[in-house]
């Protein structure tokens, strides 16, 4: 739009050396710097003026329209740019509000209290599965106790190799964080749905994931369109701890991973 006026006030410039020129040309002098006494007709300097400004007049009535059409054009790209940026600025508060909520929303699936149950259910159905032998499953109040051998034992000696705690209850992402060392230490996943009515933390651990997958997604939308990037990284390092959990759970793959610390690293710049 500057560069349309800046062209506006050249061509106007240049209209007026127009007729200043043929003024010039066309009457041999010019109202400033001729002097009276060459004159061929020996105006008047009133006659003289009166002629300049009338060429003024004529070259004003002819540039007016051209300069009413470049005012009105360049007022209604002004309006068209502040309504452009009202509804980028509205944009970019609708986007923060969603990534905040979303954010407030893992946060509460994160910490929330889980009876130790969920894992109780899980690791006795791998126990059985896996066909070990010996299992010996006691509770008490702080929670419950996994028991057994690897091999069997001939002399019915219960010698158990093998054990496992599980607390009485624990939040989402400490029970994730004790699945991935089941996982590490006795190669038994928890994420494997068995039984949906009793084993139900798979889910809940699904579901986290793809909870931070749209994390990932509104904080791509946000940093394009401009939301703060303070903000964004903030919400994002919150989470990273979460998202390496779920990727040694592998319910997170390598891409996510990579495209998270991206983000993180582009935020910081």
């Amino acid at each position: 739009m500057k560069k349309v006026l800046s062209w506006a006030v050249a061509g106007a410039f240049g209209l007026l050396l127009i007729f200043l020129s043929f003024y010039v040309l066309t009457f041999g002098y010019h109202p400033i710097t001729t002097p009276i006494d060459i004159l061929p007709n020996k105006k008047d300097p009133h006659a003289i003026w009166a002629e300049f400004f009338t060429m003024l007049a004529g070259f004003g009535g002819i540039l007016s329209p051209f300069i009413s059409l470049a005012t009105i054009y360049f007022l209604y790209g002004q309006v068209l740019a502040q309504r452009e940026d009202v509804e980028k600025q509205k944009t970019r508060d609708e986007v923060a509000s969603e990534f905040k909520e979303l954010h407030g929303m893992i946060f509460e699936w994160a910490e929330r209290e889980i009876s130790g149950e969920v894992i109780r259910a899980g690791l006795a159905s791998c126990l059985k599965s896996n066909q070990v032998y010996d299992l010996e499953i006691t509770s008490s109040n702080e929670g419950f106790i996994f028991q057994w051998a690897k091999v069997p034992n001939e002399d019915s000696i219960h010698e158990y190799v093998c054990k496992i705690e599980i607390a009485k209850t624990g939040t989402l992402a400490q029970w994730i964080a004790k699945a991935n060392k089941i996982l590490t230490e006795n190669n038994f996943c928890l994420y494997q749905v068995v039984d949906e009515e009793q084993n139900y933390f798979p889910m809940l651990a699904t579901s986290l994931a793809g909870h931070l997958k749209s994390l990932l997604m509104f904080a791509k939308k946000a940093h394009v369109i401009g939301v703060d990037k303070t903000s964004i990284k903030f919400r994002l390092q919150y989470y990273r701890d979460l998202a390496d959990l779920l990727h040694k759970a592998r319910l997170l793959d390598d891409m996510f991973l990579d495209q998270y610390d991206a983000l993180i690293s582009s935020c910081s710049d």
